[in-house]
């Protein structure tokens, strides 16, 4: 986690992933101390990568011209101020978006289940 959270609080991201998707795959037990504003096209997972889910949906977005990375950057501009609450509206239809809501709804069963069985 110190790792990840150096290189995102030290780091200027948002020059790096100006024309690029930048990914990373968390899998500590620790909750990560993110900073505020990070790049839309910054995508932080708490799972081992599945690279064969990831680079199909950046083919697809650069097949489709949605997404791309340089629009995510431009939109990050205008979302930078928008209050907590709308940016997470926005988060949670983008995701809905790429993974559908029925993978989505299967996740939160899932994390569910985990999260209840280590309470026990």
């Amino acid at each position: 986690a110190g790792l990840v959270e150096y290189i995102l609080h030290k780091v200027k991201i948002e020059e790096i992933t100006k024309n690029s998707y930048a990914f990373i795959y968390y899998t500590g037990k620790r909750e990560l101390a993110l900073p505020k504003h990070l790049p839309v096209n910054l995508f932080i997972f708490e799972c081992r990568p599945n690279l064969e889910e990831s680079v199909a949906g950046i083919i697809t977005s650069i097949n489709s011209g949605e997404n791309l990375p340089e629009e995510l950057f431009d939109s990050q501009l205008k979302i930078a101020n928008v209050p907590l609450r709308k940016r997470m509206q926005f988060a949670l239809r983008r995701v809905v978006e790429i993974y559908g809501a029925d993978k989505m709804f299967e996740y939160a069963v899932d994390q569910t289940q985990k999260e209840m069985f280590r309470q026990h």
